[in-house]
């Protein structure tokens, strides 16, 4: 779990928000750069502690991420149960819309999923406990904060989850580069749960089992067969959005 976030964009939106804040390491170089100083007077309206260094220092802090000039200390991410995403949902007289992530191993793929989901509206997002990027400082950068804006779930058995998502009313889709049907060609309009599989190998085979059904995104050309997992989330997270959208006329 990530004990700190780093970049410009990412900690003047977690000030915004009234996210806990520790202390703020600053680039004693940077003072004078027109967004650190933004950040600087956020920081002191929010009575957060600053600190000036050099740059080899907060390198240091920062184990060598690409911090931008500005490292802030937070509480550990605090994880969501699966009652809070579902109860969300009800809170908004929505039907469930849940992105389901199967061993997401690269950080920015996490990062810009869990924006996209913010962006479209998904109530929440599931992972695994083994083989799957927690929320760390990259992954918080990369979603430009927004991971503190969606419940995301840790899951000991995504399978066994799936069963119980089902035991509610939820329909489970997921992505394959070989299934049959459409993507965009599907309704959607009903409580849900979309699978995005591991950047290399896909959805694993018992959770591709337990799918009521897989859909693809078509590929106008044979140089490559399918796109990355953030891409592809994205595309078909929206396309869920705009028929949800479109029914509600």
């Amino acid at each position: 779990m990530a004990n700190y976030i780093i970049g410009r964009n990412t900690i003047f939106q977690s000030l915004r928000s009234g996210k806990k804040i520790h202390q703020i390491i600053v680039n004693r170089n940077l003072k004078q750069d027109k967004k650190i100083m933004e950040i600087v007077e956020e920081a002191r309206i929010s009575n957060v502690p600053l600190m000036y260094v050099d740059s080899k220092e907060l390198d240091r802090k920062s184990s060598g991420e690409v911090h931008q000039g500005i490292l802030a200390f937070v509480p550990a991410y605090r994880y969501a149960e699966i009652d809070d995403i579902l109860n969300y949902a009800k809170e908004r007289n929505e039907m469930p819309f849940i992105l389901m992530l199967d061993e997401i191993e690269d950080p920015h793929n996490f990062g810009s999923l869990i924006r996209t989901s913010v962006a479209a509206g998904v109530h929440g997002i599931i992972i695994p406990q083994r083989k799957q990027v927690d929320v760390t400082s990259t992954v918080m950068k990369v979603s430009t904060g927004t991971a503190d804006n969606i419940r995301i779930v840790k899951s000991s058995n995504l399978v066994q989850t799936v069963d119980k998502l089902k035991d509610q009313g939820l329909w489970v889709i997921g992505t394959h580069q070989h299934a049959s049907e459409d993507f965009t060609k599907q309704d959607y309009n009903f409580p849900l749960v979309l699978v995005i599989g591991n950047e290399g190998k896909g959805i694993n085979r018992l959770l591709r089992q337990k799918c009521d059904y897989l859909v693809h995104i078509p590929i106008a050309t044979s140089v490559i067969d399918s796109l990355n997992a953030s891409v592809a989330g994205a595309i078909i997270i929206f396309k869920i959005l705009e028929r949800r959208q479109c029914s509600e006329k």
